[in-house]
């Protein structure tokens, strides 16, 4: 029987004075849903896991709060 093989791409937004960053890619269990890590001295500090459509809203949210900001 042949081997599968996949590939998962997760983009990392790192903190370049302390090492610490945000991680966002599909999520390991169920590869359906997207998942955000925060990492924090090499462990997970906390995650989100949402619907794609979910997550997208939520991307949305998140640029229109920071557009305000400026």
């Amino acid at each position: 029987m042949a081997q599968g093989f996949s590939r998962e791409i997760v983009h990392k937004i790192f903190n370049d004075q302390d090492g610490n960053h945000i991680e966002v890619g599909p999520d390991a269990d169920t590869g359906d849903l997207l998942e955000i890590r925060q990492i924090e001295d090499g462990k997970v500090f906390a995650r989100i896991v949402g619907y794609p459509e979910q997550l997208r809203l939520l991307a949305e949210s998140i640029l229109m709060l920071t557009e305000e900001s400026k």
